[in-house]
């Protein structure tokens, strides 16, 4: 009986595998390194040119961040807009799916396709149509224009599909 035992080539092989893997991978994540360790400089050696290499990491823009009453608000409206997002979608999504599937409505297949026409349709000619049904029609533009509204709205469409 033969037994074929692993060369060095194959060792090789597999280092340097693992050493392409590594590289590619801090490449592709060198923005988000960069990123986070900028956030961790002051401004003063942000602001260096040519940015310090070494230097002492600090949370102060974090804290500054967070104690803003700017950031608290940003992140209260996402919550409530995603909860009320999440809501229409399962609710519109629950009673298009009901007629579609469970009725004898002479409307199914229009359900259907109101469901299914977001896949079809990208996101940006949805938004484009809102943009412009909200800018045209007499009214809506004094109303819904830079509210919440409209993005609760664009966002229930596009998620639609989803439920």
């Amino acid at each position: 009986m033969i037994v074929a035992r692993k060369g060095i080539g194959s060792r090789i092989g597999l280092t340097l595998r693992w050493m392409v893997f590594v590289v590619v991978g801090l490449l592709l994540n060198l923005p988000i390194i960069m990123t986070v360790l900028t956030s961790l400089k002051t401004m003063a050696d942000i602001n260096t040119s040519p940015p310090p290499l070494l230097f002492l990491p600090t949370l102060d823009n974090y804290r500054e961040v967070w104690l803003s009453p700017q950031v608290r608000e940003a992140i209260v409206t996402s919550g409530v807009l995603a909860l009320i997002i999440a809501l229409g979608v399962v609710v519109l999504g629950g009673l298009l799916a009901f007629v579609a599937l469970k009725t004898k409505s002479r409307f199914r297949r229009v359900c259907e396709f109101i469901a299914m026409a977001p896949i079809a349709i990208p996101a940006i000619v949805y938004s484009a149509g809102l943009l412009l049904t909200v800018l045209s029609v007499p009214g809506l533009a004094r109303i819904a224009y830079g509210t919440r509204s409209v993005m609760v709205v664009a966002e229930v469409i596009c998620f639609r599909p989803l439920t």
